[in-house]
């Protein structure tokens, strides 16, 4: 086995990966390698929609966008949940425990291709 330092490196490229994101309520593909070359990238990995840790660090982050845009990054936040779960996460109002608008796409791993990677 590999032991996670090896595999995650701070400033090395992620293998890319292709999957179904959701972003101002819209669902689509999401390239890794679309950025490639032309913003940073920060992926987040969180642990679930609708769990107590969740939902205040990505209003946080997203309440902070403008910082990360200044430094020309793209905020990608990935969990296992399905894009429909996502959209619901999304569609859900604070005060019930869900996200209301992001300023950056959740990203479905359902078949955790990603999180593997």
């Amino acid at each position: 086995k590999k032991i996670m330092a090896e595999i995650i490196q701070i400033g090395k490229t992620a293998p890319n990966f292709v999957t179904i994101g959701v972003y101002k309520n819209c669902l689509g593909k999401i390239r890794l390698s679309d950025y490639h070359g032309k913003k940073y990238v920060i992926l987040i990995f969180y642990p679930g929609n609708f769990t107590t840790i969740s939902p205040t660090e990505l209003i946080e982050i997203s309440n902070r966008i403008s910082e990360f845009r200044k430094l020309s990054t793209q905020i990608l936040a990935i969990s296992v949940d399905s894009p429909f779960s996502h959209l619901h996460y999304l569609l859900s109002k604070r005060s019930q425990g869900g996200l209301g608008q992001l300023h950056f796409p959740l990203i479905s791993d359902l078949n955790q291709k990603v999180t593997q990677k």
